[in-house]
């Protein structure tokens, strides 16, 4: 997703922004605090969306758990947080997977929330809206800084009721509490001790060294400690909104993909967009090649017309000569009843009357081409005529002879083609053609090689009357 909208779902209100992403920029415009009313009115108008939101309590933690199957882990995970007894009511899980241990099992990172704290992503449209992502404002934060350091670090997040203290490296989670400042006795000194459990508990357990505290929110309890204490500052953020404000929260979220809280109903709208756009894409190459298909096939009709024509007009000016001969023929008998020539003149028509006819066997031939077999060359051939006996040394009148029979009831047929295609479907219609062509001329003989793309064949017939 490239362009869209950012929002963080609040007890006191909701942020909400328009985003854009430009060559190596985030740029986040009409950043506004509105409320759930408002959200509500303009559901319809906001298509696609990336959110996060504010848990009331969460529990993060890493673990491993078995590996066989989505389904599996979170019934692992479960039934670990069960026997905590951490949540009083309903809640919900997101994991994801750091490293395999073996085949069977892995180490995962996983947070849990109480269901009541996600009902507020109902505001938006699930049957028009595009939730990529919905995760806790923890995770929205990790990512955030993970843009820019990927080193262990702590993050404190303020708000007006919250100071929630994060541990993270990257865009994991390892740990979150939330300290509630209406019901601390003394909230900065519990926001001091959690800041130390936290960054004890990442090097015991993790062997994480924290390199750096980030600050984010509303800053209003003043923060103390041996390590670097720095704002979140996000590299390539433009926000052309009043303000130099940079909304880490706004912005990790939008780069978010871990810890996905998305209900199953926008899950499924979600699908359903991905697809429709894989099928669009897929139905306009199909379209575009059907296209093409069109255009070549419109191309090879054409084509094939155009050669049936020339072939239409070869056989009719073969017909006309054939004609004109034997009108020639009947005029010269008529005018010489006597010539010595006549009785071999005479054997010479019957014998040309009795061969097969050149027309006859290009129309049949033809004819017995499929549409889709591409025919390159057609050749016609005399049988030789046959030499008996060894050559005498004497010049003979018989060295005047011609090489090929001038009369014979047979012809040599060699037709050469091409046909496109894969190599299987190229072998069916060589097939086919054969036993087209067999039908008419039976007896021949056949070859065919296949190449790159296309197969090329030999056909030799002996053609009788």
């Amino acid at each position: 997703m490239r362009n869209g909208y950012s929002i963080c779902f609040g007890e006191q209100g909701n942020k909400i922004a328009k985003w854009r992403v430009s060559k190596k920029k985030i740029i986040l415009y009409d950043v506004k605090t509105i409320q759930d009313q408002a959200i509500r009115d303009m559901s319809g108008s906001i298509k696609k969306v990336t959110a996060c939101f504010n848990p009331s309590t969460i529990y993060a933690d890493i673990g491993v758990f078995t590996s066989i199957s989505e389904d599996a882990t979170q019934a692992h995970i479960r039934s670990t947080i069960d026997s905590l007894g951490l949540f009083t009511s309903d809640y919900s899980i997101a994991f994801k997977k750091l490293e395999d241990i073996d085949k069977i099992r892995a180490r995962f990172s996983y947070l849990a929330v109480p269901k009541r704290d996600i009902v507020k992503v109902n505001l938006l449209d699930d049957k028009t809206t595009v939730l990529s992502t919905l995760c806790p404002i923890e995770a929205a934060l990790a990512k955030a800084v993970s843009i820019r350091d990927n080193r262990a670090a702590v993050i404190v997040y303020e708000d007006p009721d919250n100071l929630r203290i994060i541990g993270s490296k990257g865009a994991t989670v390892f740990f979150a509490r939330t300290v509630s400042k209406k019901e601390a006795f003394d909230p900065l000194n519990d926001m001091k001790s959690n800041l130390e459990e936290t960054m004890s508990f990442m090097e015991s357990e993790y062997g994480e060294t924290v390199a750096n505290i980030y600050v984010a929110g509303i800053k209003e309890t003043p923060l103390e400690s041996e390590k670097p204490v720095i704002p979140i500052e996000i590299p390539g953020l433009q926000n052309v909104s009043k303000g130099e404000e940079q909304y880490p929260e706004l912005v990790g979220s939008i780069f978010a993909s871990d810890y996905d809280f998305s209900p199953a109903s926008f899950q499924e709208t979600r699908n359903y967009k991905s697809v429709s756009k894989y099928s669009i894409g897929v139905s306009t190459a199909m379209m575009i090649l059907g296209i093409i298909f069109l255009f070549f096939s419109m191309l090879n009709i054409h084509n094939a017309r155009t050669y049936r024509a020339m072939a239409d007009v070869a056989l009719e000016q073969y017909t006309q000569d054939v004609n004109k001969l034997e009108k020639n023929y009947e005029s010269f008998v008529k005018e010489n009843p006597s010539s010595g020539n006549q009785v071999n003149l005479s054997r010479l028509i019957l014998d040309f009357q009795n061969e097969p006819k050149l027309y006859n066997i290009l129309t049949r031939i033809i004819r017995s081409v499929p549409s889709d077999v591409y025919i390159r060359k057609i050749s016609i051939r005399r049988p030789e005529v046959k030499q008996a006996g060894p050559r005498p040394r004497a010049k003979s009148s018989n060295e005047n002879k011609p090489k090929y029979s001038t009369s014979t009831k047979t012809f040599n047929v060699d037709i050469e083609g091409n046909i496109f295609g894969p190599y299987r479907d190229a072998k069916k219609r060589f097939l086919g053609l054969v036993s087209a062509i067999d039908k008419v001329y039976p007896g021949g003989k056949a070859d065919f090689n296949y190449g790159k793309s296309d197969a090329r064949f030999i056909l030799d017939l002996k053609v009788e009357k």
